[in-house]
């Protein structure tokens, strides 16, 4: 079953209005997809990643401008099961990693980092490349374990938090 919707109609709701790419979900929609990930986590027993990307001034046409670019951009790096969408509308970019296989949760940032990083990196002025800040947050809730954190956004985790339990990196 693939993470992504089915329907092209940017006026269901689903797709972001101010988006190009027809597979950037709504800030809503991507909430929503972000609740059936951790119930299917829950199910299965299988942990999903979500990454969020921020870029520097939230008041800048440049910010802006940089996290539609990042958008178009990290669509590039996804596999079919990943979803792209906003976390919050024009100031976080947000993409969920699922399926993911734990054999060794401390390389798993280095992982993803290099395999997006690199496609940013190629794609975006680096002055925009070197404006965001990315963080990584590991849904594992059927395991157990107790939520982790480590220095991240505050305007970025307070979401997380709200969110859900999870390991952040």
């Amino acid at each position: 079953m693939s993470s992504r919707p089915e329907s092209n109609n940017a006026s269901n709701g689903i797709f972001a209005a101010n988006s190009t790419d027809r597979s950037t979900l709504s800030e809503s929609a991507f909430h929503r997809m972000i609740s059936m990930e951790r119930r299917r986590s829950a199910r299965t027993r299988k942990s999903f990643v979500l990454m969020l990307l921020e870029m520097g001034d939230h008041a800048s046409k440049e910010r802006r401008i940089g996290l539609r670019k990042v958008l178009s951009t990290v669509s590039l790096a996804l596999r079919d099961t990943d979803v792209v969408g906003w976390y919050q509308e024009d100031n976080v970019v947000g993409v969920m990693f699922t399926e993911i296989a734990l054999d060794d949760q401390n390389s798993l940032p280095a992982t993803l980092m290099t395999r997006v990083g690199t496609t940013l990196k190629q794609h975006l002025l680096p002055l925009q490349f070197h404006k965001l800040s990315i963080s990584f947050h590991l849904f594992a809730e059927a395991r157990g374990e107790e939520m982790l954190t480590r220095d991240t956004s505050p305007a970025v985790y307070a979401g997380v938090a709200a969110t859900a339990n999870e390991t952040s990196f």
